[in-house]
């Protein structure tokens, strides 16, 4: 059984205004906005509203095939409160009728950034034990949910930094499943727990523990994992 479509014989505003209460109209003019990264359900910028540094993922185009995830995003981020997590502030629609998650902007960059930049001096006294206990507290909270939350996706480009360097956060959520829904072969290889590369249709949370154990052995070995292999798309 494969994760529900969001119907398109609905319209997508209709849908989020029917299931979500944040609505952001305020944002800074689209060229304002700062271009920080990209990935395989759209663009992440930076811009601000009133004054306050946000981030925005602003979807690929959406039909059929695209807007579950996008939606599912929104619903996981829209029920989940933790500081150490990233924080969800809303959505909007741009005039295209793409979707743009709002959520606290984090300064600092991802832990693999700063893990694989050779000028970084990260040490374990000074802050990657302290990342590691955080990024163990948001998998705690998510785990603890009912139903339980499998983030799915758990890797060091998806852990955020704060920008005075003292916090990490988990983000992205696009692939998190409550634990009740039966699962599928979602998230990024190098990472991923074994039940998951062998398609096995069910699994638990130990599959973020396995992923977060991979996060652990980059800490320590400033290495990409698999990093000869070659990637799985």
């Amino acid at each position: 059984m494969s994760a529900p479509q969001i119907s398109l014989e609905v319209s997508l505003s209709q849908f989020l205004s029917e299931n979500l209460e944040i609505v952001f109209k305020n944002l800074d003019p689209r060229e304002q906005w700062t271009e920080v990264g990209a990935g395989a359900q759209g663009t992440v910028y930076k811009t601000s509203y009133f004054g306050t540094q946000v981030a925005i993922k602003l979807s690929s185009n959406i039909n059929a095939d695209n807007s579950a995830p996008i939606v599912q995003e929104i619903k996981m981020l829209k029920s989940l409160r933790h500081p150490k997590l990233v924080e969800f502030m809303g959505f909007s629609l741009d005039p295209t009728n793409k979707i743009c998650i709002v959520t606290e902007f984090l300064g600092g960059g991802s832990l693999f950034e700063l893990l694989h930049k050779p000028a970084q001096s990260l040490t374990w006294r000074d802050n990657l034990l302290q990342y590691a206990i955080d990024i163990c507290e948001g998998m705690a909270y998510m785990h603890a949910q009912t139903p339980q939350i499998l983030h799915r996706d758990l890797k060091s480009p998806n852990i955020l930094i704060t920008e005075n360097g003292t916090t990490a956060k988990i983000a992205d959520f696009g692939f998190a499943r409550m634990y009740a829904e039966v699962m599928s072969t979602r998230g990024t290889p190098r990472w991923m727990a074994p039940e998951v590369l062998s398609g096995n249709s069910e699994y638990t949370e130990k599959v973020d523990v396995f992923s977060f154990g991979i996060v652990l052995w980059e800490m320590c070995t400033r290495a990409i994992p698999y990093d000869d292999v070659v990637e799985i798309v």
